[in-house]
């Protein structure tokens, strides 16, 4: 058994396109951290889109109001920078491959 963060990636609202789109480009299968690596930079460009600037001093202010839809699924964070309702998948294997048993959304508990 392991847990992994994120939901299965065919569990992803945007984990079909995403992965048709990456075989295309690099002829292989999405790796495992693909998706949250693509909206994390997405992430980071939304908010120099909303300051008006690639400046780290005035672009970083705008991550904590961040309100996207990427394809790990919709993306905000709390006022602690802890991403909302996160989700951890824990997978098991069986026939030598691995698969999804249950996946647990992370409520932020403060």
């Amino acid at each position: 058994m392991a847990s992994i963060p994120g939901l299965p990636k065919e569990k992803m609202p945007g984990g079909a396109d995403f992965q048709q789109k990456y075989k295309a480009k690099f002829n292989q299968d999405v790796e495992l951290f693909s998706p949250m690596a693509y909206d994390a930079v997405m992430v980071f460009i939304d908010a120099m889109k909303r300051a008006s600037s690639t400046d780290p001093v005035k672009f970083l202010t705008e991550l904590g109001k961040t309100n996207y839809q990427g394809v790990i699924g919709p993306i905000a964070f709390d006022e602690k920078g802890d991403l909302r309702n996160g989700s951890i998948t824990i997978y098991v294997v069986r026939g030598a491959k691995w698969h999804a048993l249950e996946t647990l959304t992370v409520a932020a508990s403060r």
